[in-house]
């Protein structure tokens, strides 16, 4: 076969000074793809490129077009449903979507590295607007950085208390400041006076739990801090979605819920697990997650592996 024939024009200009051009493997790979597939190729490459990205292979740019589609698709699907929403977004460009004094509790677990502190503070002033008064923000944070954390939070919300998260198995070490540390802070802010339920400061999980995101909590240990900084019916933010977790204990325990990620393959890892969680409940309670199977959602259905197109709609 001559590969150079069969690639469109725009093709070899998108991948002429990348890796691409030099493997045998993947021209081949490229010249059997159809006109159409070429293009939406050489597209994503142009792209990867002006963001300061190297497609290394084409299975990098297949990755990349397929997490564009999923945005793509989450910002044209109607979300409309009852008890949760999930908004691919940067926090700070779709906060707008949430309404002013309509959540009753955040409950988050932020990136920790130093890149990320500014996210701290962010998630700080949009809950200082959408929390309803006496509203909990409870967030994970890094040791190393509590002291920036606490103070940059400060300026939004009520410092209220710190408590003690413990997981089973090793823990971490800190060479640098001579640490073998046991537990991971958790700091709760509130909007103005708290007056509800005692909070017991201590939380164990029962595992460590990466399997749906490399930072991500337990089941068990998410389910100890939903179910003491809300109640069922209560709306619960998480703006940093990741793995979903928090998202399947809400439902689960009969909270609404809304998710926010920057990331839409962490969408639709959590549109995957609500569609299973969905199909676990009786029939009463699939009413509040409806999974719907249609001849023109099928195919795409079975690409992401969950047994039915989930419908999102708004809380």
């Amino acid at each position: 076969m001559q590969i150079a024939t069969k690639l469109a024009p725009e093709v070899k200009e998108a991948i002429r000074e990348t890796p691409l051009a030099d493997t045998k493997r993947d021209l081949l790979r490229l010249a059997r793809l159809d006109t159409e597939e070429q293009r939406q190729v050489a597209e994503t490459v142009k792209t990867m490129i002006e963001r300061g990205e190297v497609p290394k292979d084409l299975d990098t740019v297949k990755r990349e077009l397929h997490h564009q589609k999923i945005a793509q698709k989450l910002q044209t699907v109607t979300e409309e449903s009852p008890q949760w929403k999930l908004v691919c977004g940067d926090l700070a460009d779709v906060e707008h979507e949430i309404e002013d004094a309509s959540v009753d509790a955040i409950i988050t677990d932020p990136p920790y590295p130093k890149e990320y502190l500014h996210t701290f503070e962010l998630v700080a002033k949009v809950a200082a607007r959408v929390l309803k008064p006496g509203g909990s923000l409870v967030t994970f944070v890094p040791h190393r950085y509590l002291p920036q954390i606490l103070e940059c939070m400060s300026r939004y919300l009520d410092y209220h208390w710190i408590l003690a998260y413990v997981q089973p198995g090793a823990s971490a070490r800190i060479w640098d400041r001579y640490v073998h540390v046991g537990w991971k802070p958790v700091l709760w802010f509130t909007k103005g006076r708290y007056d509800k339920q005692m909070v017991y400061d201590v939380l164990y999980s029962d595992k460590r739990d990466k399997a749906y995101h490399e930072w991500g909590q337990s089941e068990g240990g998410t389910e100890e801090l939903v179910t003491r900084f809300s109640q069922p019916g209560d709306l619960v933010l998480d703006p940093f979605l990741g793995g979903g977790t928090t998202a399947v204990v809400c439902v689960r325990s009969g909270r609404r819920f809304i998710g926010i990620d920057v990331d839409p393959t962490a969408i639709e890892k959590t549109r995957m697990r609500l569609a299973g969680l969905a199909n676990r409940q009786d029939g009463e309670n699939n009413a509040l997650i409806r999974v719907e199977e249609t001849p023109e959602n099928r195919e795409e259905m079975v690409s992401v592996g969950a047994a039915g197109e989930l419908r999102l709609f708004s809380v």
